[in-house]
């Protein structure tokens, strides 16, 4: 990718036609707390602060005024907006203080369903947090004998879709398992390869289910078999639109860099690929006919040297590219912005002023606010609450 001036770009070309005024509030965290920042303007309010040392690690989710949260004591919590009282507060069947596991909380049809500690699916009423069943992923059905770990639930018709993964132990093999969603009972459980680390969300689109691991699975959802793979060293989160489907990731072949590639989503056929820096893999997002990712210039343990772009999605031509700019997050787009954490090198003359939370215009990657009460870091991607839905990173899997 090529780098556009620095400072602001001077493009009005609109690539994409969402209307910023649509976006109402971001939802973000610090540790403990929990904001709403105006979208508008990049105003923060408090709405709650958990008890200290219990932080808020994962993706929020939204509905009807309240916001559902996954905290590190092994809990999912609900605040309403309007009042800012805890409305309630449920363990995963028990608090613990390891945050091993934890998922964002998915609600979906008055059900927020999340997983925790030791692999515990739970699903809760989202109106009372009441328990209404849970499900172990854990080979015997153990609840606390093994710290292995599962992606965000996928709800899908009757169904509910967890994968769990080799734990850090090492003895767990990653298994596919399909839970009615009333019940919680186990339906089907599909072993998968031993070499399989199931990092990413599984996605279901058209009734095709796409698992992103080492390589890119697509099985069909009617007879759970093997519609095609698109083999890789390592990939990210997958986003689809119109039988385009994008990915980052490791290529096969021998390099120390990272791709973008485009695939098509019913057979798996490669469409264009465009490099995107040292290995690394992140959660690109289309919009319309854009895709928006990171260029990795480098990242240590420390940080992330991560820089905003968007290209074409018919065949991967660069639309605009930051190299001012440098994010910590996936892109989240919303109406028309793109919500990042990060360092702005040149917005102002003040240092200290130039990293937080902000809001990029989608069409040109120039900014439209920074919020420096941020520059310290979030523990959450940015969640979008607007006047015509909810909007996160392309693994966002709740919404109703």
């Amino acid at each position: 990718l090529e780098a556009d001036d620095n400072e602001q770009i001077d493009n009005d070309n609109l690539i994409v036609s969402g209307k910023p005024e649509n976006n109402d509030f971001v939802v973000t965290a610090s540790y403990e707390s929990l904001f709403t920042v105006d979208a508008k303007t990049g105003k923060e309010t408090l709405v709650h602060t958990f008890s200290d040392q219990t932080d808020i690690e994962k993706l929020a989710d939204y509905d009807e005024g309240n916001l559902f949260v996954t905290t590190d004591d092994n809990s999912v919590n609900a605040i309403n907006l309007a009042n800012k009282n805890l409305l309630w507060s449920t363990p995963m069947l028990n608090y613990d203080t390891s945050s091993y596991g934890i998922t964002p909380p998915a609600c979906v049809d008055g059900i927020c369903y999340a997983s925790g500690t030791y692999g515990v699916v739970v699903a809760l009423d989202q109106n009372t947090g009441e328990l209404l069943w849970y499900y172990s992923t854990d080979p015997y059905g153990d609840l606390d004998d093994g710290l292995n770990e599962n992606r965000t639930p996928v709800v899908h018709d009757d169904r509910v879709f967890v994968m769990s993964e080799e734990s850090f132990l090492g003895y767990f093999p990653t298994y596919l398992h399909i839970l009615d969603k009333e019940t919680g009972q186990l339906l089907q459980k599909i072993e998968f390869p031993e070499d399989i680390e199931v990092i990413n969300e599984p996605l279901i689109v058209n009734d095709i289910l796409y698992i992103s691991a080492k390589n890119l699975y697509a099985i069909d959802l009617q007879s759970l078999e093997v519609i095609w793979i698109f083999e890789a060293e390592k990939l990210g989160d997958i986003n689809i639109l119109n039988n385009r489907l994008v990915v980052q990731g490791e290529p096969m072949r021998d390099t120390v860099y990272s791709s973008l590639f485009c695939l098509d989503s019913q057979t798996g056929e490669l469409q264009w690929e465009i490099e995107t820096g040292f290995k690394a893999v992140w959660s690109p997002i289309i919009v319309e006919n854009v895709v928006y990712g990171l260029y990795d210039k480098g990242s240590s343990l420390s940080f992330y040297d991560l820089r905003p772009y968007a290209v074409s999605l018919s065949n991967g031509e660069q639309l605009w590219f930051r190299d001012d700019i440098s994010v910590d997050n996936s892109p989240v787009y919303a109406n028309g912005q793109l919500f990042y954490h990060g360092h702005a090198i040149n917005y102002t003359d003040e240092t200290k002023n130039n990293s937080g939370l902000m809001a990029l215009n989608a069409n040109n990657g120039n900014i439209d606010w920074l919020n420096p009460a941020y520059r310290f870091g979030t523990s959450m991607a940015p969640l979008v609450v607007g006047q015509n839905g909810v909007f996160g990173p392309s693994y966002y899997r709740g919404g109703n």
